[in-house]
């Protein structure tokens, strides 16, 4: 079910177009230069919304007509109530503040685990090139424990030629300094020194020299069940939206990407 709502028809037709050369409009990929978040901080500043960060919410409590929320601020419990709520968190951190969850909501949310994604900005110079994009999926389809997955080259992505024949073997006979992102996925936390360290042996095997890790970045990823998935828990939590006034919205609902969110919620 995941794949079909990520693979939809016009991301499989834009995806056949591109590997023919024959893209074009609207079958066309596209990057945000400023990312998702520039999005978000558009609107809020041309709608005025009144964006509160930081905010330690430390308890929620529904009714029939409006919600709760009890939070720490200035060394005191204050309540904000909400005449409706949408909670866009990981539902198992609604499930942890809740005063009475619901029995359906326990039932529909209680399974849900994340695993733990970790980003890394490294330099490297002289290791084994097979494009600027790759996946690594002995790691992949064998569950390595926060093995390196995929890492990518934008400057050579955005290298002019690198989609002809030619412009790809002179990019994979090169030597000199690449700076990645490069992808780790675990099912369990773990400290910044053994996620560095699982690189490090990674590149080792690529013959990578003069490896410097720049900045590493750990966060939850996708909480699901995929044997609930198979019992129609996402049609479940559809027919139970708005009651008790509450829109539950975010990955756990629907599927772990902007687009998907935003497409359920306008439903």
């Amino acid at each position: 079910m995941y794949g079909l709502i990520w693979n939809t028809p016009q991301f499989l037709v834009n995806m056949a177009l591109i590997a023919l050369k024959q893209e074009r409009y609207p079958y066309e990929a596209y990057v945000l230069k400023n990312g998702f978040e520039k999005i978000w901080t558009t609107i809020m500043e041309k709608e005025n919304i009144n964006v509160k960060y930081n905010t330690d919410i430390i308890g929620v409590v529904q009714g029939a007509h409006s919600a709760d929320l009890h939070i720490w601020r200035n060394s005191k419990v204050e309540t904000e109530r909400c005449g409706f709520l949408v909670w866009t968190p990981p539902m198992s951190e609604l499930l942890r503040l809740q005063r009475q969850p619901s029995p359906t909501e326990n039932i529909l949310f209680s399974g849900l685990r994340h695993e733990v994604f970790t980003s890394n900005l490294v330099n490297m110079e002289g290791a084994a090139r097979n494009g600027p994009l790759t996946a690594f999926m002995e790691n992949v389809l064998g569950k390595v424990d926060h093995a390196i997955i995929a890492d990518n080259d934008m400057t050579g992505l955005l290298t002019p030629g690198i989609r002809t024949r030619e412009g790809l073997a002179e990019y994979n006979n090169g030597t000199g300094l690449q700076t990645k992102f490069c992808l780790q996925i675990g099912r369990e936390t773990r400290g910044r020194a053994e996620l560095r360290q699982k690189l490090r042996e990674h590149y080792k095997e690529f013959h990578a020299q003069n490896l410097d890790i720049l900045h590493t970045h750990s966060w939850n990823y996708f909480p699901r069940s995929p044997e609930e998935t198979a019992l129609a828990r996402h049609w479940d939590v559809f027919g139970i939206q708005g009651r008790r006034s509450i829109w539950y919205a975010g990955s756990s609902v629907s599927f772990e990407s902007v687009p998907a969110v935003m497409e359920y919620n306008k439903e």
